[in-house]
């Protein structure tokens, strides 16, 4: 019997701001020219140098961008330092401190000074909207800090060579990446996606005849997982998704290193297999 979902990823579920898409890319564009000064190029693989994991805003995500060195994952979660405080409140902090642990990743705060420049106090989201701000990182260099002793994190310094299995959460992502990327090849608009394990479905589009569709996306570790039949009738247990299509997407990851489906290691040589998506559901 399949369970009812209790987490669910809706069609109109909200964008983020532009504040903090303009934050995002900021702090993406810092990383990235700490990442230059110590790499080797070109950067193939974690071990070569840092190399981004995941750098674009995802709709319902824990954190914001995600980079690898060596044997590491750093988790990098935006705070905006403000006159009235924090963005972040005290449980948002610790649960992502929670999920990073659980997934075997390094959680980070990129921590943005911001700044009204009006003449006269005013609430800094008015002074926003009106362009009288300005928002810069808090310090030179990484600007990174660990979520709850606030001390500097030097990536390069903490980083490991221990071998790592890949996380299920890391499997999750990455599946779901691989089918975003298919369906948009094929001329589909990804509409939203999540890739926290609990909620489904993970992935909402547009096909080519502007009809919305949702997906629910599994890392497999064996060919008998491949069959679909196992997620039908799921609308049944959530009346929220009825009206529109269904499909379920299937991704094995083959180490080349291990040369197994499911001995998958950070670093390693991975080949993913995806056949497509299989309509499960048609409204």
């Amino acid at each position: 019997m399949i369970k009812k979902w209790e987490n669910l990823i809706l069609i109109d579920w909200p964008k983020p701001g532009e504040l903090m898409i303009k934050s995002v890319d900021g702090a993406k564009t810092k990383l990235q020219e700490q990442f230059d000064l110590r790499n080797k190029k070109p950067v193939k693989s974690s071990y070569d140098g840092f190399k981004w994991i995941k750098k674009g805003l995802i709709d319902h995500s824990f954190d914001h961008m995600q980079f690898a060195y060596k044997n590491c994952i750093f988790s990098v979660k935006i705070e905006m330092i403000h006159p009235l405080g924090s963005s972040l409140t005290g449980n948002e902090r610790y649960w992502f401190v929670d999920q990073c642990r659980r997934y075997k990743l390094i959680p980070c705060l990129y921590k943005i000074r911001f700044r009204v420049t009006e003449p006269e106090p005013v609430f800094f989201i008015r002074a926003y909207e009106r362009g009288n701000y300005e928002y810069v990182p808090m310090e030179n260099g990484w600007n990174l800090f660990d979520p709850l002793s606030d001390e500097q994190i030097d990536p390069g310094r903490i980083a490991s060579l221990t071998p790592t299995s890949m996380s299920e959460w890391e499997l999750h992502s990455f599946a779901i990446q691989i089918v975003c990327d298919e369906l948009e090849k094929n001329g589909n608009f990804i509409i939203s996606h999540s890739d926290i394990l609990e909620v489904e479905p993970q992935i909402w589009f547009e096909d080519k005849d502007g009809n919305a569709n949702w997906v629910i996306v599994r890392h497999t570790k064996s060919v008998a997982d491949l069959d679909y039949r196992q997620w039908l009738y799921l609308e049944k247990e959530c009346p929220e998704i009825i009206h529109y299509d269904g499909f379920f997407a299937p991704v094995l990851f083959f180490s080349l290193n291990t040369t197994s489906f499911k001995e998958l290691n950070r670093g390693d040589a991975i080949i993913p297999q995806f056949k497509g998506l299989e309509r499960i559901y048609v409204a």
